[in-house]
């Protein structure tokens, strides 16, 4: 029945009595600024093979460009096309392994899976977040 409050800069943080009802923690009573401090999108696949979604959040599919190289379709198209993207896949072929991103509109965005000769290829896991607005 407590929540943390701030005292401010240099100040230690005290406990305090919640509100009657408690704190609203939904997040349909952020502002504009707090939702984009909530991730927007997010995607785990499989990139090999025919590619498949294992869990996503505001994905509808993927598309497979060869190999390497996929874009994620948003369910629900972002506001503008700057939104920040981050994205990570599981090492198969070496230590050098990175994901680079490719590009973004507002209803999808590019990813290549690069070794570190720059050579593209597919990996099993790709899992990439997006947060803008």
């Amino acid at each position: 029945g407590q929540i943390l409050t701030s005292g401010g800069t240099g100040v230690a943080p005290t406990f305090q009595a919640a509100a009657a009802g408690g704190a609203d923690t939904s997040l349909s009573n952020l502002s504009a600024t707090g939702e984009q401090r909530v991730c927007q999108a997010w995607v785990r696949f499989n990139g090999t093979g025919t590619i498949a979604i294992h869990d996503s959040h505001n994905v509808n599919s993927l598309t497979d460009n060869g190999t390497g190289n996929y874009n994620v379709n948003l369910d629900q198209s972002m506001a503008n096309a700057f939104y920040s993207v981050s994205a990570l896949a599981h090492q198969t072929v070496n230590s050098d392994e990175r994901i680079r991103l490719n590009g973004t509109t507002t209803g999808s965005f590019e990813l290549n899976n690069l070794s570190g000769d720059n050579v593209k290829h597919d990996t099993t896991n790709i899992c990439a977040q997006v947060f803008g607005d």
